[in-house]
């Protein structure tokens, strides 16, 4: 296997081959008073203490994520086809606060303004996902890609290597095209095939330019909130059954590495969702029993799966009581092709889960995650990916909770940065040579802006926007230092990469929950980016970290 040896050794020249349509020069048409707050980033004394305490390696990857439907917006431009997203974002009731992804942050319009930045605050690595329906807008490949998609990408990739940024490319990110999913979508196995068709096709376009491939973001989410309650696309609530779809999504995981690796792709990894499951009542027999099947249908169905080909005997026993023993053995037998050598092993963390066994003569049951199992038929939504109330679908036999902590997100999810450390201690101790070095690859927390314009550097007459979002500079300190941990017990971690680069389009939640070190204007036609100073803190702490002392072995 070829490990995942630095993130910063791949060359940042772009290709000859230059793109026909777009001007390439990043500098241009960029917005001169969001350009005005950056400068080189220099580590004060009290970022350069906390680089030393960390004690990581200067190749370590300091990184942003973003994905495709989320910032893009350009719905209607270049050629791009529908997606489930746009089908259930223009579904009356389906999003809080009415909106769609047909605009969000414009990074379509936007994308040489944001490389920009990213590169002169000296952010090296970057993790986007790509437009499926963007580049095939019917899902096939057959009658060739759609040119003003190629060339979008291209000019995106050329840009941010010529900036000297390492792209992390994601596949799928959760925006299946709309006529795959008329077809059944992950139900209907036609369409792994077309996914791997997908990859191959995309690799062989832009392998030249892609530092680090993975096929499917957060397999496990994907199932849960679009398949198994319904609140997310494609809006379908299966309960157990939905566990076929999960099957479906990494032997789809499979099949993709394996035509990444016959275009060749050298670095292949993942970006799997994990968090710790605590029982609600450790001293309760059955909440201990629940929290352990929680923890194997969240999170060993997908990481047992690509690193063991696999699946937990006691779930196989669930799935063969819930939906019928033929298709556990199905299963059991298909597994092995999701397991596929893999330079890198992406965690997505954002808070522990508690698991409470249902009591099922309670009058009110409820939990934290996610609406009725009947959300997808319901006038009013409910906030999804936060911490508020709902049921899983009837049969389940247990109940989710956040954990009580003081410390909050915007979502009302638990900050907990030392559950980050336990995710990756018991992944090392589970799967140990098994296990490739990880990289985290989407971290972050959700927060009111307050924004206020200053003068502060700027020319007589002129302001910027400022956001001083104190909150998620301490959350981010939390979660590296967490990261610090683990490497300090042995763990092989080789970057975080923030959720996220800038404020973006929170599926359900629509725009309500602010994710970016840079915010977006979103009253604003054209999209005024302001990095707000978590991004300037990140920024000097990546710099301080990469010209700082080797660390210690």
């Amino acid at each position: 296997m070829t490990h995942f040896d630095s993130l910063n050794n791949h060359s940042s020249q772009p290709s000859e081959t230059g793109a026909t349509n777009t001007n390439t020069n990043i500098n241009a048409n960029t917005n001169t008073a969001a350009n005005s707050l950056i400068i080189p980033p220099s580590a004060g004394a009290e970022v350069r203490a906390l680089a030393a305490q960390l004690n990581l390696p200067r190749d370590f990857a300091f990184g942003t994520s973003t994905a495709s439907y989320q910032i893009e917006g350009g719905a209607q431009n270049g050629g791009r086809g529908p997606s489930i997203w746009d089908t259930f974002a223009h579904t009356s009731g389906k999003i809080i606060d009415s909106t769609t992804g047909d605009t969000t942050s414009d990074h379509f319009h936007h994308w040489r303004e944001d490389i920009a930045l990213m590169g002169k605050a000296g952010l090296k690595n970057y993790r986007l996902s790509l437009s499926w329906s963007r580049l095939f807008p019917d899902g096939t490949v057959g009658a060739g890609p759609n040119r003003q998609g190629v060339d979008f990408y291209k000019n995106l990739l050329e840009g941010l290597r010529t900036a000297g940024i390492n792209p992390m490319v994601t596949l799928y990110h959760w925006d299946l095209p709309q006529p795959l999913q008329d077809i059944g979508g992950w139900q209907n196995p036609e369409v792994i095939k077309r996914f791997a068709e997908y990859a191959s096709a995309t690799c062989e376009l832009y392998d030249d330019l892609v530092t680090h491939w993975i096929p499917i973001n957060e397999p496990n989410v994907h199932t849960l909130l679009g398949h198994a309650i319904g609140i997310h696309a494609p809006g379908l609530a299966l309960g157990y059954q939905a566990l076929g779809v999960g099957h479906a999504l990494n032997l789809a995981h499979g099949a993709a590495v394996r035509a990444l690796r016959d275009q060749g792709a050298t670095s292949i990894g993942c970006a799997t969702n994990h968090c710790p499951v605590l029982p609600a009542d450790p001293n309760n027999p059955l909440d201990v029993q629940m929290a352990g099947l929680y923890h194997e249908v969240y999170n060993l169905f997908y990481s047992d799966a690509m690193l063991r080909g696999t699946y937990p005997e006691q779930l196989l026993s669930v799935i063969a009581s819930e939906v019928g023993a033929e298709v556990a053995e199905s299963m059991a037998a298909e597994v092995t092709s999701a397991c596929e050598p893999l330079d890198f092993y992406g965690v997505n963390y954002y808070e522990p889960a508690v698991v409470r066994a249902r009591d099922e003569d309670a009058e009110n049951e409820t939990a934290s995650l996610a609406t009725e199992a009947s959300a997808s038929e319901k006038e009013e939504p409910t906030s999804v990916d936060g911490a508020e109330q709902f049921n899983l679908p009837e049969g389940i036999p247990f109940e989710i909770e956040s954990l009580p902590t003081q410390e909050r997100t915007g979502f009302d999810w638990a900050i907990y940065p030392q559950g980050l450390t336990m995710t990756l201690v018991d992944l090392q101790q589970r799967y140990g040579q098994e296990l490739p070095p990880l990289v985290i690859t989407e971290s972050g927390m959700s927060s009111p802006d307050e924004v206020e314009e200053t003068a502060e550097g700027q020319e007589e007459g002129q302001t910027v926007a400022r956001v001083r979002d104190t909150a998620r500079i301490d959350y981010l300190e939390g979660h590296i230092r967490a990261v610090a941990e683990a490497r300090a017990q042995g763990v092989d971690v080789r970057g975080y990469y923030v959720w996220s680069l800038m404020d973006n389009w929170e599926w359900a939640d629509g725009l309500r929950q602010r994710f970016g070190l840079i915010h977006i204007d979103y009253s604003d036609p054209e999209r005024r980016r302001a990095p707000k100073d978590s991004f300037h803190w990140y920024a000097a702490l990546a710099n301080a970290v990469g010209h700082g002392p080797e660390a210690d072995e």
